[in-house]
């Protein structure tokens, strides 16, 4: 029997825009309606679609960051709002995301050092030789160590947005979502960033 690594099944998600006086939902949009897809272990899916058509409302679900109106998001074939203890944390650990705009993703007031250092420690692959694989990162990302001492802010649109593939990288995800992640880019930067990204794959 076929295992998938990620599915959606039977996905809707509504928006409540207005509610009564009591709370009571008024008006919603409907963003996901019934929707499924499932994901093996080395496949590749684009999803395509005018904006506002659902499609990071989607990649939020995968993630776990939005919990569908109805329907099931299963990693490994496990409903992931039944996981707990070990297997939730590696379901976190093995779905990463990288979000449309890098400087908001990232913390302005810490270093890019204590970012990474932060999602490694969280992970549980902190260890003696981390600086190391600070540097690794760095590199998998074709940006030089010293970017690891400098704020967001310091850094182009571009840098950034490697950082934060560097950030999911760090966990050593079995399963990357990428909500449009050159679309906050320049033109010329875009072609840098899908580079990369078809060389990790």
């Amino acid at each position: 029997m076929t295992q998938y690594l990620i599915e959606a099944l039977n996905v809707s998600v509504n928006y409540v825009i207005k509610r009564g006086l009591l709370g009571k939902p008024l008006y919603s949009i409907k963003a996901l309606d019934n929707v499924t897809l499932r994901i093996m272990r080395g496949e590749s899916l684009g999803i395509v679609g005018e904006s506002g058509s659902g499609k990071s409302t989607l990649a939020r679900c995968l993630a776990g960051i939005i919990k569908p109106n109805s329907g099931r998001i299963l990693y490994k074939g496990r409903d992931i709002y039944s996981l707990k203890g070990e297997d939730y944390i590696e379901y976190r650990r093995s779905v990463q995301m990288v979000f449309q705009n890098p400087h908001t993703s990232l913390n302005p007031i810490m270093k890019i050092r204590s970012i990474l250092k932060d999602v490694l420690r969280a992970s549980g692959k902190w260890s003696k030789g981390g600086e190391e694989r600070l540097i690794e990162l760095m590199k998998a990302v074709g940006l030089r160590e010293d970017i690891l001492d400098r704020y967001p802010i310091e850094l182009s649109g571009g840098q950034a947005q490697r950082v934060a593939i560097a950030r999911t990288l760090a966990t050593e995800p079995k399963v990357l979502i990428l909500d449009e992640p050159t679309s906050a880019l320049d033109v010329s930067v875009q072609a840098q960033i899908l580079e990369l990204l078809r060389e990790l794959k």
